[in-house]
């Protein structure tokens, strides 16, 4: 799950950091209720994963962090998105590295450097502006360090899920698809150890 989008962080999509944000008592709210969702599904058979997600109140790696101290491990999981966690300004292996123990699904989706750049000089505002310049590139095309995150995946001991997403691309959806597999099963091929990044 996430957060929806809002139109006061959804003008700040690519440059969060000094957007408006929750307060204290937002932060207890929210970790509240997620702690109640994640203990009703967790119930039902279901853990809770949460999703970063830009345009929204949890998409700097800060408010990452924030919310992971704002609710139970036991309830809420992280599902980290990499391309949001990039288009936050974040990095997603320090964010790896610091919920290892959290992370549920691991979304990996490239970040297109021409609309990133275009976004944090405010020449591009909005998620869906960014999403009809094709912000998400196909894997392997983008600013991602798609070896240092496998390599920070594999430190973690993750044994999950990595979903491949594209939410937008100028390739046709399927020849989009088949890039992103093609690139994630080289790399999967190649030693740790050995890979660049």
């Amino acid at each position: 799950m996430a957060l929806g989008l809002t139109p006061d962080r959804d003008e700040h999509v690519g440059r969060a950091r000094g957007a408006p944000a929750l307060t204290d008592d937002g932060w207890r709210e929210l970790g509240a209720l997620l702690d109640r969702l994640g203990g009703e599904s967790a119930e039902l058979g279901h853990p809770l994963a949460f999703h970063n997600h830009a345009g929204t109140y949890v998409e700097t790696s800060d408010e990452v962090d924030r919310l992971m101290e704002s609710t139970s491990s036991r309830a809420v999981g992280l599902c980290l998105d990499v391309g949001h966690a990039t288009l936050g300004g974040g990095d997603p292996v320090s964010i790896i590295e610091r919920h290892r123990d959290r992370l549920m699904h691991v979304h990996l989706k490239d970040v297109a450097s021409g609309p990133l750049q275009a976004l944090r000089e405010g020449r591009l505002t909005g998620f869906e502006a960014a999403l009809r310049a094709r912000i998400f590139a196909p894997l392997g095309s983008g600013v991602l360090q798609l070896p240092s995150v496998l390599r920070a995946l594999t430190g973690a001991g993750y044994r999950g899920w990595l979903m491949v997403e594209q939410d937008t691309s100028w390739e046709h959806p399927s020849e989009a698809a088949a890039i992103g597999r093609s690139v994630l099963g080289a790399m999967l091929r190649w030693p740790v150890s050995g890979a660049g990044g």
